[in-house]
C-alpha cells in the first residue's frame, strides 16, 4: 500500500465527509461542511502525535491540514 502525498490525501478526506453529508444540501454548504470535518479529524490525529517526538507522520498530516485549508 502506497502512502498518499498530502494532496491527495487532504482530497480523499475531504470526499469521504462529503458522501456521509446530507445529501439534500446545496452544493456550496455541503463542500464547507466537508472540509470543516475533515479539518477536524486531521486536528484529532495530530493531537493523538502531539505526545510524540516530531516525526514523518506529524509533518505529514500538518501538510494535509494545509492543503484541506487550500480547497
Amino acid at each position: 500500500m502506497s502512502i498518499m502525498n498530502p494532496k491527495d490525501k487532504a482530497e480523499n478526506l475531504v470526499v469521504k465527509f462529503k458522501d456521509g453529508l446530507w445529501k439534500d444540501r446545496a452544493e456550496r454548504i455541503y463542500s464547507e461542511d466537508a472540509i470543516y470535518c475533515a479539518l477536524i479529524a486531521v486536528e484529532e490525529i495530530l493531537e493523538e502525535t502531539s505526545f510524540e517526538v516530531p516525526n514523518i507522520r506529524q509533518r505529514y498530516w500538518q501538510e494535509v491540514k494545509q492543503e484541506i485549508n487550500n480547497l
